[in-house]
């Protein structure tokens, strides 16, 4: 199991499970990559955990984007699992390429 993340936007304007089928279905994605994400966290027997991602956790590795895309591009459903299991070190691929800021606190 190698959870990668999903969409679905930060903070206050999280997208919400309401309205019409497909919202649902895409928040729902966005949560059982969370629950992949805090199994496979659970699962470590080690002094220091390290989680890649392909979306982000917090919406500071995605600033400088364009607005419009900003939900596309991680949720904060995946921030709370990795600060529940302290994870050291969580580098996403979409702050990579870029300015490789942002952190998990």
């Amino acid at each position: 199991m190698h959870p990668k993340g999903f969409g679905g936007g930060f903070g206050s304007r999280m997208l919400q499970a309401w309205g019409e089928a497909p919202i649902k279905q895409f928040v729902h994605e966005a949560v059982e990559e969370a629950l992949r994400l805090e199994s496979a966290l659970a699962k470590l027997d080690t002094s220091q955990r390290v989680a890649v991602l392909h979306y982000s956790p917090i919406q500071e590795t995605v600033e400088g984007e364009p607005c419009d895309i900003l939900p596309f591009l991680g949720s904060s459903r995946l921030e709370e699992p990795l600060n529940r299991f302290s994870v050291a070190f969580c580098p996403t691929r979409s702050c990579l390429p870029r300015t490789g800021r942002g952190a998990n606190q």
